[in-house]
């Protein structure tokens, strides 16, 4: 049976508690079917969208604030382009403030990726700088699970530094029982990097990774790696804001912190944040005559990050500058509580993820208390575990039951499956792909 039609919704439908927070209020705002109607109207309605956490999604109120944006400079650029940088300021003071963070130490950007550019670049010429022939070989730490762009900016760096500068690799196992399966596989790196006699220039650790969906112990990591030497470390925050609960983000002890606005927070596509601690801020070099720049060189090239950031050219900055009513909206659905709105989402994906993997005979991923918004849930064996199966699997899903997931994750023992639930989800949409997968079980046995 496919997807029914029916617009039925209980999106009154009482969630349990979560095992992180049992007193937490829940907000009173509608959310599910009702939101979507209300709110995202651009979202067809024959499908079903479990997939957030790739792109994000953007309620129509502020799309047509992004639109306002558009249409004025449409009308006069030559008015609005001077005032690019100030127009920015309100968005970077709304992160700034959601992030317990300055806004002198916020700049804005389009992803991840150019953050991660941005601090590779950075941690070469540095290296390079210093190095005067001496031999040493140089190392940026990453993980397993490091987000594929990411990765790929640190093998650009070391394929051009000539084999001075090496990735190494923490292989975290999944599926994970507790924050010390993390600690550990880090604390054995570790140690193996610091027998090598390297130069540890970087390191780079998630927040909560991106496939399989993992919300790592972040102060601990950040910490363990200082304590170990590195010189800096780089914390990939792309899925956090929105789906990690009373985000501090000096607290955690980095020199960098990138992460999306347009993911979880709801802002157009694109919009994130990168964040510096104050000793690698502002227009001042460091001690070896390098300091951070934006990889496009463009008008205000070495006149601050933050310069820098707010004009690259002749380009759609209106994302950015709306960063600001994105930001208002989230908070406005948990009553001005944002913490709220993550608690709900964390709930509903738990209630789903419980009955799915109860339908299923399968089990979670990872306990709760390293799930966000996001969970990976087991999928029967009889699926396979190889990516050809993982994306047979998703294709079928989608042309013939019109359901969005991400990729299925795959271990020796079978594929895990990311489940995201955003505001305009609902329990109803997670029956369905419980359903779709039950008749794919049946034409593999039939077949």
């Amino acid at each position: 049976m496919h997807r029914s039609n029916s617009d039925e919704n209980p999106t009154n439908t009482t969630i349990p508690a979560s095992p992180q927070n049992n007193t937490k209020k829940l907000p009173t705002h509608v959310f599910g079917l009702q939101l979507r109607t209300n709110e995202f109207p651009h979202h067809p309605n024959h499908i079903v969208r479990l997939n957030n956490g790739s792109f994000g999604a953007c309620p129509h109120s502020v799309l047509l604030k992004q639109q306002q944006q558009q249409h004025e400079w449409m009308l006069n650029p030559d008015v609005v382009w001077p005032k690019l940088t100030d127009l920015m300021i309100p968005s970077r003071i709304a992160v700034g403030e959601i992030i317990a963070a300055d806004m002198e130490d916020v700049v804005l950007l389009d992803n991840i990726t150019v953050a991660s550019s941005m601090v590779t670049n950075e941690t070469w010429m540095q290296f390079m700088s210093l190095d005067n022939g001496s031999g040493t070989v140089g190392v940026i730490l990453t993980n397993n699970f490091t987000y594929r762009a990411v990765q790929n900016a640190v093998d650009h760096v070391c394929h051009y530094s000539g084999g001075r500068i090496v990735s190494e690799k923490v292989t975290i196992p999944f599926p994970l029982h507790s924050n010390s399966d993390i600690l550990t596989a880090y604390q054995t790196k570790l140690e193996e990097l610091q027998s090598a006699n390297r130069v540890l220039l970087l390191a780079i650790i998630d927040h909560v990774s991106s496939l399989p969906s993992i919300l790592f112990p972040i102060e601990e990591l950040v910490q363990k790696c200082r304590g170990f030497g590195f010189r800096r470390v780089y914390v990939d925050g792309a899925h956090s804001l929105g789906t990690v609960r009373s985000l501090d983000v000096p607290a955690i002890g980095a020199d960098y912190y990138a992460g999306n606005v347009h993911k979880w927070m709801m802002a157009p596509t694109a919009a994130a944040f990168f964040w510096t601690n104050k000793r690698h801020s502002g227009t001042q070099e460091n001690s070896n005559g390098t300091k951070l720049h934006h990889p496009i060189v463009s008008h205000n090239y070495n006149q601050g990050l933050a310069e820098e950031c707010a004009m690259l050219g002749t380009r759609d900055y209106s994302a950015m500058i709306v960063v600001r009513d994105a930001i208002d909206f989230y908070q406005s659905l948990g009553d001005g509580d944002g913490d709220a709105v993550y608690q709900r989402n964390h709930n509903l994906v738990m209630q789903a993820a419980t009955k799915l993997t109860e339908s299923w005979g399968t089990t979670i991923g990872t306990p709760p208390t390293m799930a966000t918004t996001m969970i990976m849930v087991g999928l029967p064996e009889c699926f396979g575990n190889d990516w050809e199966r993982s994306r047979w699997l998703k294709r079928r899903l989608f042309e013939e039951y019109t359901i969005v997931v991400q990729y299925f994750f795959p271990t020796e023992e079978r594929l895990w499956l990311r489940l995201s639930a955003a505001v305009y989800n609902y329990l109803e949409e997670f029956d369905v792909l419980g359903n779709a997968v039950l008749e794919l079980m049946k034409t593999l046995d039939d077949g």
